[in-house]
Parts: structure tokens; sequence; C-alpha cells
């Protein structure tokens, strides 16, 4: 989901905030209903995958709140998938020249001819959770040698057997993967345990030129080590749509490097209807008073049909 800024309640949420027992919403939204002295809410239920901003929200608040709190865990992982094997083939197709090109009125295509396909390619996933194995089925549908590390724990159980992943690691051996892969896609979220995982790690990727996709969380690794990781040739480059702070400042060195790509945090836009479509199955009969909020907007669910897929927002 991309960042809306809040500046506090609207008038419209306002006059319903006392009704309110089931709430959809971004976590800034959340946080402001709960601290709200009026507010009835039993279940908060985020838009956001990750829960850093979530708990930020809850953070903010006098008191912990005695509500069900839960986020969303679909809708992402298509979008998130397309994104990265966007990015590569436009990367490996050299789409940038072609574009140049056609600026030009140029018909020279020399700098074109060589290429990789993608199944001559390898790629790393971290983060198997619902967005990564989706991440990882799209990859492997494109003939990619597909890598994934996961936590020791997960590895030792033997939970990680998936048909579409070659080499599993865990993160204790995560160095072995970093030396082998092409492209290095990061799904983490942002907890203790992930901030900062990568940047003393960066300069396994040498062997390779790894190029480094993010789309989980910036703080997977700090600007100084990944601009280090990039100037002295540890990565052939980045795709980065996810970055320590947000927007990223002007004054940064990342938007000047080369063969580095930065979007707005865009890899996973999600859309109002998908967000309900998603979130409405399996709904509990006891909650009559459901709202959704999306780009500050607020509609109330008013009609479920039996099997929970349709509805009517007003």
């Amino acid at each position: 989901m991309p960042h809306f800024v809040a500046t506090g309640i609207s008038k419209e949420l306002e006059k319903h905030v006392s009704e309110i027992e089931f709430l959809f919403a971004d976590p800034d939204i959340i946080g402001q209903v709960l601290a709200h002295p009026r507010n009835k809410v039993k279940w908060a239920q985020s838009t956001f995958a990750g829960l850093d901003a979530l708990f930020k929200a809850i953070d903010k608040l006098h008191q912990l709140p005695d509500v069900l709190i839960s986020r969303q865990t679909g809708g992402f992982g298509q979008k998130m998938g397309e994104y990265v094997i966007g990015q590569i083939i436009a990367r490996e197709r050299k789409f940038d020249i072609m574009r140049d090109l056609q600026k030009q009125k140029s018909f020279d295509g020399s700098q074109l001819y060589s290429y990789r396909c993608l199944n001559s390619l390898s790629i790393g996933i971290l983060g198997f959770g619902t967005i990564g194995q989706e991440v990882v089925r799209q990859c492997k549908a494109m003939n990619m040698n597909v890598w994934a590390a996961v936590r020791d724990e997960r590895f030792d159980s033997g939970e990680n057997l998936n048909h579409s992943v070659d080499n599993f690691v865990p993160m204790s051996r995560l160095n072995e993967m970093l030396t082998e892969v092409d492209y290095l896609v990061n799904v983490l979220p942002s907890t203790p345990k992930t901030r900062g995982l990568l940047s003393d790690k960066l300069h396994f990727c040498e062997k390779k030129k790894t190029i480094f996709i993010n789309i989980g969380r910036g703080d997977i690794v700090d600007d100084n080590s990944l601009i280090t990781a990039i100037q002295n040739g540890w990565l052939g480059g980045a795709i980065l749509d996810v970055f320590n702070t947000e927007p990223l400042p002007s004054t940064s060195e990342l938007w000047n490097l080369p063969n580095v790509t930065i979007s707005p945090h865009v890899s996973g836009i999600t859309f109002a209807v998908e967000v309900c479509g998603v979130q409405c199955f399996g709904f509990s009969d006891s909650f009559m008073n459901i709202f959704l909020t999306f780009n500050n907007e607020i509609f109330q669910i008013h009609e479920l049909n039996s099997d929970y897929n349709s509805y009517r927002l007003h």
C-alpha cells in the first residue's frame, strides 16, 4: 500500500466514530480512531501487510486498546511478483536503452543484441511468507533458478518444502545464497531480527554482481552500506521500492547512483474493492457496523451476500 498523509480524522469519519465496531483502515487512521474517546471498535483490520506502521500507530496511544488488531495478508503477492518480473525483464532486455533510441529516432540496435534470458538466471528470495511464495512461483514460471532463505527453525523442521524452490538455505547460511544469485529480492518485514540483516553481508554478492531488489522494508540494510556496495561493485545495481526514510530525501545519494532504479513504494498497490474483497471473507455476524476507510474516504459496508464475495458500499 502507498503511504497516505493523515492530518486528523475527517469530518465524515468523526460522525461515525461511535458506531464503528469493525474498522478497515490504514494504520495511521486506526491509531486516530482508537485514540478517540467515543470509539467502540472491537476489531481493527490494517490494510497494510507489514506490522511496523501498525505498531507505530499503536505506540502513540496513551494506553493499549482492548481490541483485536489484525493485518492484511492477501492481495499483494500477484502485484509484487509482477513488479519483480517486470523490473528484471526491463533491465535484462535494456528497455531504458530502447526508450533512448526512440527519442533519438535511431534504429541502431547494436546495444540490444546481447542480453540474458531469465532461464539462465538465479534469483534469491528473502521472506518466504505468502508474498514471497507468490514471487517464487512467478519466478519459477519464468524458468529461473530459485533460491530461498528461511529461518533456521523452519529449515530444520522441513516446513520449507516447495516445488518452486530449487535451493533452500537457513538464515545462518545466508552467505551461501548471496554468492550464487544474479538477483536478490527482499520481501521481509521490519522486525528486530531483520533490521540491518544485509548491512554487513553485501560483499558476498560480488561474485555474481548481484542486482538487489527491495520490495520488503528499507531497513533490511542501512543506506551507507547499500551505497558502498554499489560504489564498490559488490552489487551490480539495485531496484528499490522501499527505503529507510520515506519519502526518500532529495539529498540521498541513491537518486544519482548508476544502475539504480527507484520507485515510490508502489510495488504492491491495492485498490479499495480488492482490500475489502480479501478481508470480507469469514466475517462474524456479531459485527454489525463495519466500516472501510481508503485514501481518507469512508465507506460503510451496507450488505454482504452469503458467500462474502460481493458487497455494496455507501
